[in-house]
């Protein structure tokens, strides 16, 4: 089939797959949305995008003070990024006031919580860690992932233990999503936490798109 120019309708016909020299096509013919560079990728809807899968971010927290004994609150105060020598935040800062967290952006979340606590009273030994989450900026919050522990009987009154728990969450508004962390014992548990080593802390990991 003949190759045809119609000036009037500006179309070629009888143009066969392939038929165009190599290299005759650059990026800034294409009628693409977005912009190209070496981090996207062309998608099939004709826009450049950022592309899919790898973990963006994920960042590391901790309490820095040990919390005296008390019998149920929200982990308010002494929260810090990790600062060790050999910690790396990945992506974007975490945001943290008055013990509730923001993320930097939507997605799928894991968020990770291990808590570590030291009994002053052999015959009071449960407690637990709670994450909660809210989708409403911290108006109303519900309970995601619990975990348990009761320590074990010390003759001399005194030994530890830790409980983690873990969740998944799909935020679709970051600017909306808020996650803090609840403890709750009996009396006379004492919530462990030092600036120099990950004690009670918590983890939050971006694993893809929402």
């Amino acid at each position: 089939m003949a190759i045809t120019i119609n000036g009037t309708s500006n179309t070629i016909t009888g143009l066969a797959a392939g038929g165009l020299p190599d290299d005759s096509i650059n990026l800034a013919d294409l009628s693409a949305t977005g912009t190209a560079s070496s981090s996207t990728f062309l998608r099939g809807d004709n826009s450049w995008a950022a592309a899919g899968g790898g973990i963006k971010h994920c960042s590391e927290w901790r309490i820095s003070t040990a919390y005296g004994a008390d019998s149920a609150f929200v982990l308010t105060s002494n929260w810090e990024e990790a600062d060790d020598a050999s910690y790396t935040r990945l992506g974007s800062a975490i945001t943290e006031s008055s013990g509730i967290f923001t993320l930097p952006e939507a997605g799928i979340w894991r968020i990770d919580f291990l808590c570590l606590a030291y009994q002053s009273n052999a015959l009071r030994r449960y407690f637990e860690g709670l994450i909660q989450v809210s989708t409403d900026s911290g108006s109303n919050w519900d309970s995601r992932a619990l975990a348990q522990n009761n320590t074990p009987l010390a003759s001399n009154d005194t030994s530890s233990g830790s409980a983690f728990c873990s969740t998944i969450q799909d935020v679709t508004d970051a600017s909306t999503f808020r996650i803090r962390f609840y403890f709750s014992s009996v009396a006379d548990m004492i919530l462990y936490g030092t600036t120099t080593v990950t004690q009670t802390g918590a983890i939050f990991t971006r694993l893809g798109d929402t």
